[in-house]
């Protein structure tokens, strides 16, 4: 009984860790503070001199909706992650979020610690659903016909519908960003 205590404590502190960060990224992306901190030396030097990092983080800034969009979507799934009653629907989002910076920063930056910081809050993502696992396991045979319908299965196939949403908004955005 005491490491099951222990266990639910661990994760709501991870919980209450992933949302804090989420919910301050996501202020720094709606206040402009986050993409629009490009020093003017870097942007008179010549593009193949400067490097990826700084390239994206232009980028991003060229794009005011994307950092909205974002920074909106991390503001939801810190939220969300807070209520036990949308723990699952705000971990996928943010699940979907962590993994799409992730390859960014993977892709574009050669600071291994911010790189790493965003691996971790993608594991504890994926760590909030691995407590759920048995409510996601009943909701996907539900979805296929295997499971009697309960109500907890279809928010979490309302969850798993809108993650989906949200992953098709943010490709058909960074496609549209990066034709601009």
């Amino acid at each position: 009984m005491r490491s099951i205590v222990q266990k639910q404590s661990i994760l709501f502190a991870l919980r209450i860790y992933i949302a804090y960060y989420s919910v301050d990224y996501g202020i720094s992306k709606l206040t402009g503070e986050m993409f629009n901190n490009i020093s003017n030396d870097i942007l008179r030097c010549e593009l193949y001199k400067v490097d990826n990092f700084h390239l994206t983080w232009y980028w991003f800034s060229r794009n005011i909706y994307l950092g909205y969009l974002i920074g909106t979507l991390q503001i939801l799934s810190g939220t969300l992650i807070l209520f036990n009653r949308t723990v699952i629907f705000g971990a996928f989002i943010s699940l979907a979020l962590f993994l799409c910076i992730f390859l960014v920063d993977l892709s574009a930056t050669h600071m291994l610690v911010l790189t790493f910081r965003v691996f971790i809050y993608f594991v504890i993502s994926v760590l909030i659903l691995y407590q759920y696992r048995t409510q996601i396991i009943n909701a996907i045979q539900m979805l296929i016909g295997e499971h009697k319908r309960d109500r907890f299965s279809v928010q979490i196939i309302f969850s798993i519908i809108v993650l989906f949403i949200i992953e098709f908004v943010l490709l058909k955005t960074f496609n549209l960003f990066f034709k601009s």
